[in-house]
């Protein structure tokens, strides 16, 4: 069966070779039309993700300025799930911040009506994070779409109902996350549905966010 297809696959390209040539002989300026063509076939495999990596170099830049700009000055950079780690690992060595903390998120599900699935940040671990630490930490959310994750995320973090002395900045936010969070600072505004993973297919993969 191999042998056969690969037969086909020879009797094909013989064929289409053909045509061409016959085409071109009818319609010379067809040969100035290949060169364009075969370049551009080998050139756009290899523009989506070097324009993937552009895309991500420059939202770090503009991440590394905004919180300049803001005059925060982290010392650790904290965050609640697998993207914002990979970005935020990135960002620390651009900034040149030595500790990241990344803390582990998980899902289960529930019976309540109204939500689905109940999101837990840290679950099992003792944080001993001291009041001066926290102060100078900076917690970093590469997307925030309902802020489910950032909530649980917080209360992980604080004991009671302590205030994060810290700062928070999310990288994209929606537009509900946003005014569900006014303080929290954001660099880009994004559409419900709109998933900046799909830049990055080194974020992506086959796990399925539910």
């Amino acid at each position: 069966m191999k042998a056969f297809n690969r037969i086909a696959v020879l009797v094909g390209l013989i064929a289409g070779g053909i045509a061409i040539y016959q085409f071109s002989q009818q319609q010379p300026w067809f040969w100035y039309v290949i060169p364009g063509v075969l370049t551009l076939s080998l050139f756009l495999p290899l523009a989506t993700p070097l324009l993937s990596v552009w895309q991500l170099r420059k939202s770090l830049y503009d991440m590394e300025k905004f919180i300049s700009e803001n005059a925060i000055r982290p010392k650790l950079i904290i965050t609640f799930d697998r993207s914002s780690a990979i970005v935020g690992g990135m960002l620390a060595q651009r900034m040149g911040i030595s500790e990241l903390l990344a803390l582990p998120r998980s899902t289960s599900e529930t019976d309540d009506e109204l939500s689905q699935r109940r999101i837990s940040v840290g679950k099992n671990l003792e944080l001993l994070l001291q009041p001066d630490e926290l102060e100078h930490s900076l917690v970093f959310i590469f997307q925030l779409r309902t802020g489910s994750t950032f909530e649980a995320g917080m209360k992980s973090l604080l004991a009671g109902n302590n205030k994060f002395p810290g700062a928070s900045v999310a990288m994209y936010v929606t537009e509900g996350a946003k005014a569900r969070f006014p303080k929290l600072l954001t660099l880009k505004t994004i559409k419900e549905g709109e998933s900046p993973n799909a830049e990055f297919p080194w974020i992506s993969g086959k796990y399925i966010h539910k």
